[in-house]
């Protein structure tokens, strides 16, 4: 990215960094990006510090103004700029000016025409990637290699002299097999004895296998018949024969009794509950809060391929756009307000921001108006106020990053004005908006 090569190259010689330029802006991009929310997330920090002007100042800039010493680290905290400083080996006051010429340097190359991109370029992403600059390790002095000539050699009197000597012989000695002791041949043999009489006696007391009894049959009693136990552990039941069952079991007809005398309630009750729950399927109503949750996820999800479309018109805005452009663009975007409630959503700021750069690019006199719409469900009066207050609240996001007051006005409309009918969920979904609407340009 050509812009990291310019930018590098400008701190290495103004801020006397060398080679340690491109790690510094290495640091302020994971700086960025690192916080929850990417750099929607970094920029609304920012801004609810106290400096909504001055990031709205820097969105699409090619030339921002740098931030005076000591307000990112109000911000950030020291603990920052004295982390990036170890790990550079730097001066941590010499960090804190960088940063505050880098950092809004950086978010105007990352927001061309003033709007937050929704993923990192992948020029960015390669950058963050490379391999940063690390300081040499300390040599070692293990490692340390002394001169060819401070190392000690051996005289050559002392090597004759050590040729001269003639090698010792060297003795083998042959290490014959030991033979047991005399002593020890009674003891082997009485010890084979006792185990050969141990055998025979645990032969002659193990208990001979049983032999199954075979009784006789007789005329009145037929023989008990034994298995063998495979034939047992795969036998079926025997089949009983009906003539060979003791106990017989004679159904009685019950009285046929007429429908007309047969009351409602013996019918019910003669019934079993398993039948009457088996006929009668089970119908199962999800839960209330599962229902607002799915409508809920579907309403974000909406929300957010819409104001991504949005995000690419106000980027795609040609120059000298008028203000029925800029409207029309603004117009495709969706804040997903939370029921009942009236605060931006954090993942629809980033837009506004957006919105806020071009908005400053239109003639000075121009004045937009925030409306604000809801569905008809609940109260009129109660809707009509809260569509106020959303306006108010996209007002204020707006005039926050940087837009003049006199340049925006808030009315709020209820449920008056639906562009779609109320009866379905998605209908009451588009129904609720904000809508901006040229009053002077």
């Amino acid at each position: 990215m050509a812009l990291f090569d310019t930018l590098v190259s400008d701190i290495a010689g103004r801020f006397g960094l060398g080679a340690n330029a491109a790690p510094l802006v290495r640091e302020v991009l994971k700086l960025v990006v690192g916080t929850p929310g990417g750099l929607i997330g970094f920029l609304d920090k920012l801004q609810a510090s106290g400096l909504g002007a001055e990031v709205a100042s820097w969105l699409g800039s090619t030339n921002p103004a740098p931030l005076a010493d000591g307000q990112l680290e109000r911000v950030l905290g020291q603990s920052v700029f004295s982390g990036i400083a170890n790990r550079l080996g730097l001066v941590p006051s010499v960090v804190s000016a960088a940063v505050g010429y880098v950092l809004p340097k950086l978010i105007g190359a990352l927001t061309p025409g003033g709007a937050i991109p929704s993923s990192l370029p992948e020029e960015v992403t390669k950058f963050l990637s490379a391999p940063s600059a690390t300081a040499p390790a300390p040599r070692s002095e293990s490692l340390i290699v002394e001169p060819a000539a401070r190392r000690e050699t051996v005289a050559p009197e002392r090597q004759r002299r050590l040729s001269e000597v003639p090698p010792r012989p060297v003795e083998i000695i042959r290490e014959e097999p030991r033979k047991p002791a005399p002593w020890l041949w009674p003891a082997i043999a009485a010890a084979g004895v006792v185990a050969l009489g141990g055998m025979i006696y645990s032969q002659q007391e193990a208990p001979a296998p049983e032999t199954p009894a075979v009784s006789e049959a007789t005329d009145s009693q037929p023989a008990p018949v034994t298995p063998a136990p495979n034939a047992l552990a795969n036998a079926e039941p025997p089949a009983v024969a009906p003539e060979a069952s003791e106990t017989k079991t004679v159904e009685t007809p019950a009285a046929e009794t007429p429908a007309s005398e047969t009351p409602a309630e013996t019918q019910a009750s003669e019934t079993p509950a398993e039948t009457q729950a088996a006929e009668t399927p089970a119908v199962v109503s999800p839960a209330p809060e599962n229902v607002a949750a799915a409508a809920a996820a579907s309403a974000a999800e909406m929300a957010a391929a819409a104001n991504a479309k949005a995000s690419e018109a106000l980027t795609s805005l040609k120059k000298g756009f008028g203000a029925k452009d800029l409207v029309g663009v603004l117009n495709l975007s969706i804040i997903n307000f939370p029921t009942a409630g009236f605060e931006v959503p954090p993942t629809e700021k980033g837009l506004l921001l957006s919105a806020a750069a071009r908005i400053k690019q239109l003639n000075p006199k121009t004045v937009l108006e925030v409306a604000g719409h809801t569905d008809n469900t609940g109260d009129e009066s109660a809707n009509l106020a809260l569509s106020q207050k959303r306006a108010e609240a996209v007002r204020k996001a707006l005039i926050a990053a940087g837009v003049r007051p006199s340049a925006l006005v808030a009315k709020g409309y209820g449920s008056s004005k639906p562009v779609e009918p109320n009866d379905t969920e998605e209908g009451r979904f588009h129904n609720r908006r904000i809508e901006y609407r040229v009053v002077k340009s």
